[in-house]
């Protein structure tokens, strides 16, 4: 029995071309029985695609999603210790669940396409590690870890690159957005949420600000996913919104116990710098924004507005004097 190629939905995996013994050892474990097992686990039915990763590791995971994002679409997956093709002797070592995320559309045979993705995730964990240094409570705030896998497509096809992360078991929230949306728990038992995301500002001196904030809690902390970084210049690709974001958070974040002596542009600090209409078309947008979760194309100012919001927000900010 010849093995089939690594990588095609519904295929076992093996050794790749040239390296394929003509059959496989009776005393080897049934790779259909690993991937049957897999399946289980993952509560699908059939259908899985394998990707090698750094260290040796490896991800099984089910080629149709089960959810999706504006640019992502996420598939349930199963992180292994080693490689599916390390060894004729052992099936891989499970390790953990996974969340895989493939782009909709894009640079996804680019090795470098996903660099942006690992240094928003690196740079948000930094800025968290420092928020809980700097605040005088306990503090746990968990991204995941994250990493890029390369997906064996076949002989005769260019690889496709991925990111897995760690499934965050539990009750999923979204408690901020990239846009304003501030979530009715983040305004309540929360609080820490929109707070960090105000800290990271003004830490940041008013360059970068953290923000769409979602995934679970439990008594240890909070463990995130996906989140995004505003900045001035838009260096965080497609979901850094920039200036007109973080005017959004603080045309509609109203500061708790945790932040309020905190410097941060006010609302009222545009009533007289911005005409009665723009001030009602903003109200309208932050109306928009509480009734969704999420940034999405039909929900950003029209340039007109974006223009006088973003010249304004700045010199308000620039008056907080947070150098």
């Amino acid at each position: 029995m010849l093995l089939p190629l690594v990588g095609v939905c519904g295929s076992v995996p093996g050794k790749s071309p040239g390296k394929v013994p003509g059959k496989v050892p009776r005393n080897y474990p049934s790779m259909t029985e690993a991937y049957k097992k897999a399946a289980r686990q993952l509560k699908v039915p059939s259908g899985l695609q394998v990707a090698s990763g750094p260290n040796g590791s490896s991800i099984s995971f089910q080629c149709t999603h089960f959810a999706e994002g504006r640019f992502r679409y996420a598939h349930k997956g199963i992180k292994w210790a080693q490689q599916w093709t390390t060894s004729w002797n052992s099936t891989p070592k499970f390790e953990k669940l996974c969340v895989v995320k493939k782009m909709k559309s894009g640079a996804v045979f680019i090795p470098t396409a996903w660099d942006c993705t690992l240094k928003i995730y690196d740079r948000a964990r930094t800025l968290a590690q420092q928020f809980k240094k700097e605040v005088d409570f306990p503090v746990n705030l968990h991204f995941t870890d994250v990493s890029r896998y390369t997906v064996d497509c076949g002989l005769f096809m260019q690889p496709e690159y991925v990111v897995a992360e760690d499934y965050l078991q539990g009750k999923f929230l979204k408690w901020c957005s990239n846009y304003g949306y501030i979530s009715p728990e983040a305004k309540s038992d929360d609080a820490i949420m929109p707070a960090f995301v105000h800290w990271s500002w003004v830490h940041t001196k008013g360059q970068e600000m953290v923000c769409d904030l979602q995934g679970t809690r439990d008594e240890n902390g909070y463990y995130l996913t996906d989140p995004v970084i505003l900045s001035l210049n838009n260096k965080y690709g497609e979901t850094d919104v920039g200036i007109e974001g973080m005017a959004m958070f603080f045309m509609n974040h109203k500061c708790n116990d945790i932040c309020k002596r905190w410097r941060r542009p006010r609302s009222e600090s545009f009533k007289g710098k911005i005409s009665r209409e723009t001030l009602a078309a903003c109200k309208h947008m932050q109306d928009d924004v509480n009734n969704g979760t999420s940034f999405t194309s039909d929900m950003k100012f029209t340039q007109t507005i974006k223009d006088i919001v973003k010249k304004v927000f700045l010199r308000i900010a620039e008056a907080q004097e947070l150098s």
